[in-house]
């Protein structure tokens, strides 16, 4: 008889492990384990031998046993993932299996790309670890938390950079503070195609410190009290905190002399990237949580002096936050398998990988993928293709199409969740419709109490709007009989997913653990852009009603040219991996020696040297690709001209403050259903701006690149080609020209910087166009805004 004492089946399991693993024993092991999980989550009175009203037992369904036995029956452990579906319990198969490899010796690393949800799961299973005493075995954490992991294993290489450059001001001794590695480890990873995708795969995890002193802050205070006269470089060079900084780390003047610039440019871009402030730390929205770990390098200082200065920022939190950014390497994603001896992982969308995505896992030694069956047999969810996808012209109408289907179904004692883009798009929804429900909730990465609106979410008559991040993982459980009796919860997808595997997760969201349910798509067509669908395209599909399978083709489509190219950028990211790893070998082992500091400075130099200026500053030949559809007639077009000129002022400025001449030259390029080069290789002293004028027309995206390609392959020897894209609106082409662009002109040091104007925009298409291109996005809603990131 069980009295709520687990001693005797954690003792009972020993004695199981001191028999060695074998196929009887994993059984045995796993037994012991859900033995444990079952009875901490259950809700029984272990001192009545009645069963009372609410008691309820939780137990394992037999395909949860099975995917485990399917990982761990084999006679050796082997790199191996499972697809479970959507609301199937992967979090609890995940739990036991990092119980499992604690308990034969694994140290553990279970992997997420959100902070809500590992957090979320690891205090589900907690109790369970700290009964086995394997807790300290276990770490559960976000994907960026995990590179923080690995790299800083043998020690923290921000605190020991940062303990070099503090030991070279105050000659004390460096130090170390590695941590001992574990014997064997492995690797488990929540929804695969998420860690192999777009989001991580061929990117970097680029650590930096805050190099804290009092010159630093007397540096950074200096530019930040001088910000409204546009201090010169050479001014800053001459104050003496600068000159100390210089006496102490010669080598170095030249980073110095580059954050500088970095200052300057960041002092007027503050409110860049939306800084909130949380608990006295600037924070910014990361998938769905408010991090204050993350910061936008001197945009982020200098929101500090502002937030300090309007009082919601003390002076204690501005000292602890302010500083020089020190760069510690470039630590790439692809590589994080590489540092485990063994990976496992489940996964609700492993049927929806492309074939690139499927390469790349291949290219980790895992040759085993399975598929379980359902827990609860054929889905009762109600999706009809033909009818319950819209697309919608008007955004007004859009707004209230959402609206009219939530009531619907809100007067029929269901629940709603409506997934939005992002939280811009819901906020507007919010302040126009919220009134319209008489509960109505919000899950957004600014929710304090997520948990709390999840589960208040799927109760009869809830309206409950959500941003894209939380339409995975997310457990929208529905305990409300009436929900249930009335056909359960509804979810709406108001946007257009980028991928396959992302559809299939907003849509399990409803008609979960064998619950009946609804999913529609409600789109607005000027969301539509990015993926090349015209409206001629809409209006066929329509009449044929075959529009879910258009969304369907143009999704995929989108989403191949995506991924493409993910090889090839962990390929070409390699290089400064491996710096990084050097350079964090050498700060484990220094003595602190003259010899050794001066290594350790040159591999600093080494690594931050992509973003050192040159003392002379490389000519560029900057082609514009200007939109002058008719959106853009009067206030909009005035408005990108005065951006432009002031862009060009202030690299004017940066090379005449650097000490050199500047040499840049331009070419404009105007387009809409036509493209026209309006001025060729001029002087970027000689008002290029005044070479162009607005002519009007509609948009095509592909004739303006191809004729930006040919301007391009003519930059002279010498010059850097800088293509600034810039629109206002959105057209059905664009990503294979630019993609092309791309490929043929990066290896010459071409930069691309795609930039968004006006409430109109069709920002996922940019953002996207500057993603295959490897380029970068801005946006600016309003002419100051515009004039601000062109500058």
């Amino acid at each position: 008889e069980f009295k709520g004492n687990f001693g005797a089946i954690v003792n009972n399991l020993k004695n199981v492990l001191k028999r060695g693993r074998n196929h009887d024993s994993v059984a045995e092991i796993l037994a012991h384990i859900f033995a444990v999980w079952s009875l901490k989550k259950s809700n029984i009175d272990w001192n009545s031998m009645r069963s009372e009203e609410g008691e309820y037992w939780l137990q394992p369904h037999p395909v949860q046993v099975l995917t485990l036995l399917r990982l761990l029956g084999n006679k050796e452990l082997k790199n191996e993932l499972v697809q479970v579906l959507t609301g199937e319990g992967k979090s609890v198969i995940l739990g036991v299996l990092s119980t499992y490899a604690a308990l034969v010796g694994y140290e553990v690393s279970c992997v997420c790309y959100s902070s809500y949800l590992s957090e979320r799961d690891f205090k589900d299973f907690e109790a369970v670890f700290q009964e086995f005493g394997v807790l300290k075995m276990i770490k559960y954490s976000t994907v960026q938390e995990m590179c923080d992991q690995i790299l800083n294993s043998a020690g923290n290489v921000r605190e020991l950079t940062n303990k070099f450059l503090n030991s070279v001001v105050s000659s004390a001794p460096l130090g170390s503070n590695a941590e001992v590695q574990a014997t064997k480890r492995i690797l488990l990873i929540d929804e695969v195609d998420v860690f192999f995708g777009v989001d991580f795969y061929g990117n970097t995890f680029n650590p930096a410190t805050l190099f804290r002193n009092e010159h630093t802050l007397a540096l950074l205070k200096f530019i930040w009290d001088n910000r409204a006269a546009k201090v010169p470089p050479a001014d800053v060079f001459k104050t003496a905190h600068f000159s100390e900084l210089l006496k102490l780390f010669p080598t170095l003047e030249r980073l110095f002399k580059s954050e500088v610039m970095k200052m300057l440019q960041a002092v007027t871009d503050v409110s860049l990237h939306n800084p909130i402030v949380m608990s006295d730390k600037i924070g910014y929205k990361i998938h769905d949580q408010i991090s204050t770990t993350t910061v936008h390098g001197y945009e982020t200082v200098f929101a500090y002096f502002s937030f300090n200065q309007q009082g919601d920022i003390s002076q204690a939190s501005l000292e602890e936050h302010v500083g020089m950014y020190i760069g510690c390497g470039r630590f790439s994603y692809a590589m994080i398998p590489e540092t485990f001896n063994l990976i496992m992982g489940v996964s609700g969308t492993l049927e929806s990988l492309s074939e690139t995505e499927r390469k790349i896992i291949q290219g980790y030694n895992i040759k085993r993928v399975a598929c379980a069956p359902s827990i609860y047999g054929v889905s009762r969810r109600d999706f009809k293709e033909g009818s319950d996808v819209r697309v919608i012209r008007d955004k007004n109408e859009w707004f209230l199409k959402i609206t009219q289907h939530a009531q619907d179904k809100r007067n029929a004692k269901r629940s709603v969740i409506i997934f939005f883009d992002d939280e811009k798009v819901l906020e507007e929804f919010s302040d126009l419709h919220a009134s319209s429900f008489q509960k109505f909730e919000k899950l957004t990465e600014r929710t304090e109490f997520k948990e709390t609106v999840v589960k208040k979410s799927t109760a009869s008559g809830t309206v409950t709007v959500c941003s894209r991040v939380f339409g995975r993982g997310v457990d929208f459980i529905c305990r409300d009989d009436s929900t249930r009796a009335a056909g359960g919860v509804h979810v709406i997808q108001t946007f257009l997913t980028h991928s396959e595997a992302e559809f299939t997760q907003i849509k399990g969201r409803t008609a979960r653990q064998g619950d009946p349910g609804t999913f529609e798509i409600i789109i607005w067509a000027s969301d539509l852009g990015f993926v090349s669908i015209s409206e001629e395209g809409i209006a066929k599909n329509e009449k044929d009603n075959t529009l879910f399978k258009m969304l369907q083709e143009a999704q995929n489509k989108h989403a191949k040219v995506l991924v493409e190219s993910l090889i090839q950028k962990a390929q070409d990211v390699l290089p400064d991996h491996n710096k990084t790893l050097a350079f964090h070998k050498v700060l484990t082992q220094t003595k602190n020696t003259p010899q050794d500091q001066a290594l350790i400075q040159k591999h600093i130099f080494d690594l931050n040297a992509a973003s050192i200026s040159t003392s002379k500053v490389a000519p560029y030949h900057l082609i514009f690709c200007l939109d002058d559809s008719g959106s853009m007639m009067g206030t909009p077009w005035n408005q990108l001209i005065e951006a432009m000129k002031g862009f060009m002022q202030k690299r004017i400025e940066l090379c005449t403050s650097g000490g050199a001449s500047a040499e840049d030259i331009v070419t404009i390029i105007n387009h809409s259903h036509t493209a026209e080069v309006m001025c060729e290789n001029h002087p970027i002293t000689s008002s290029p701006e005044t070479k162009t004028h607005f002519r009007s027309g509609g948009n095509n995206f592909k004739i303006a690149l191809d004729l930006a390609k040919d301007q391009i392959a003519q930059v002279t020897d010498g010059y850097i080609p800088v293509l600034l894209f810039m629109s206002d609106g959105g057209c059905g082409n664009g990503e294979h020209e630019i993609e092309n662009i791309s490929r043929n002109f990066t290896p010459k040091g071409l930069k691309i910087f795609v930039i968004g104007f006006g409430q109109g925009c069709d920002e996922q298409k940019l953002k996207n166009m500057a993603i295959i291109s490897g380029g970068q996005y801005f946006y600016g809603c309003t002419g100051v805004d515009l004039k601000a990131e062109f500058e």
